[in-house]
């Protein structure tokens, strides 16, 4: 489980970092951390639906979601 900390940790160094770009309330950071976090976790949920386990790959794939769905947030 260390490596579900990790991506809650990067989700909250990605959220601190949108706040402050944006210079938006702490409300609005939120929202704007949405897509990422829906993301993830439906990314998560279809692998534990397929049956397959966690490993290196479907780690970078997740960084591979999780870039692009900040991207999207940005633009």
């Amino acid at each position: 489980m260390i490596i579900a900390g990790l991506l809650f940790a990067a989700l909250g160094v990605i959220a601190a970092c949108m706040i402050a770009k944006l210079g938006l309330c702490l409300c609005h950071g939120m929202i704007s951390l949405l897509p990422s976090i829906l993301s993830l976790i439906s990314s998560l949920a279809m692998l534990a639906f397929t049956g397959h386990c966690l490993n290196i790959f479907s780690l970078l794939a997740l960084v591979l979601v999780l870039g692009i769905c900040v991207n999207y947030t940005f633009f």
